[in-house]
């Protein structure tokens, strides 16, 4: 009987070891937040070394409700031979997955998330997929999530692999309308190109909450105020020219996201110090 129990324990031990590395070397998901370490997955510690890119327009990533959006991730290292990604898009307010990913080449989806098929070699330093979301039918703020790792291509979940996680990233769901084209035509950025702090004009056709985003041109936002009741007519807000940490944003392109309501504006702006 001893034997029989230890020989159904090694079979069921060895399923599981089996199905442990498809899951690893065939996508994982749920990674996107905690990241790809813990126990003897990966390091421990998300690494700089490692980035994730998603190449956006510099208006950003905007779509008609129940529309598709077409996107790439790129995982990249200077040092390892492979990579993999994880990706969902939730909700700005809750981690509840928004919309529906679809696969590419190369990439599969699980638990509405999406994770590499198999991991993907490097070029020059970079591994990239294409995919897609079709947004929701509701207008709003949604965040694009990603986790990437970077491998040795050993085959094994090692503390040799590096991986890190990127800041969400904003798609604004909306539609245009007569409202959205009076505020793009009123809006004034006083000065652009600025040193520093600058002073964004508009007019609202009505009262609505507002919010005003600065983003990197990655979508990464660097700094932004609080969400607030603002009435119809003239309205200014007032970047300083620094990040949420209060430090002088460098030399560049950025975009100001102006959120009133269910509707976004992007203005280009830039820094010349």
């Amino acid at each position: 009987m001893k034997s029989i129990i230890r020989f159904v324990f090694l079979n069921i031990l060895a399923i599981f070891s089996i199905s442990s590395a498809y899951a690893n070397g065939g996508g994982i998901t749920g990674r996107t937040s905690l990241g790809c370490g813990g126990g003897s997955c990966h390091q421990g510690m998300a690494d700089v070394g490692t980035s994730i890119v998603f190449p956006m327009p510099a208006s950003g990533f905007n779509i008609e409700p129940g529309g598709t959006l077409e996107l790439k991730i790129q995982v990249g290292h200077s040092s390892k031979s492979g990579a993999g990604f994880n990706v969902k898009i939730t909700e700005e307010t809750t981690s509840k997955n928004a919309g529906t990913l679809v696969a590419g080449i190369g990439s599969r989806i699980s638990f509405s998330e999406l994770t590499h098929s198999t991991p993907k070699e490097m070029f020059v330093g970079m591994a990239e997929w294409v995919f897609s979301w079709k947004a929701p039918s509701t207008p709003g703020t949604y965040l694009l999530r990603a986790a990437g790792n970077a491998v040795n291509g050993d085959g094994d979940a090692s503390t040799a692999d590096s991986w890190n996680i990127m800041e969400p990233i904003t798609i604004n769901v909306g539609t245009s309308s007569v409202d959205e084209d009076i505020v793009k035509s009123s809006i004034v950025t006083i000065p652009n190109p600025t040193t520093g702090d600058m002073r964004i004009d508009f007019n609202l056709p009505h009262s609505a909450d507002v919010q005003m985003s600065i983003s990197a041109v990655d979508g990464s936002i660097i700094w932004q105020t609080n969400t607030e009741r603002r009435e119809a007519g003239a309205n200014t807000i007032v970047w300083d020219g620094l990040n949420m940490e209060g430090i002088p944003v460098a030399t560049g392109q950025y975009i100001a996201i102006i959120r009133y309501g269910h509707s976004f504006i992007h203005v280009p702006i830039i820094i010349n110090k």
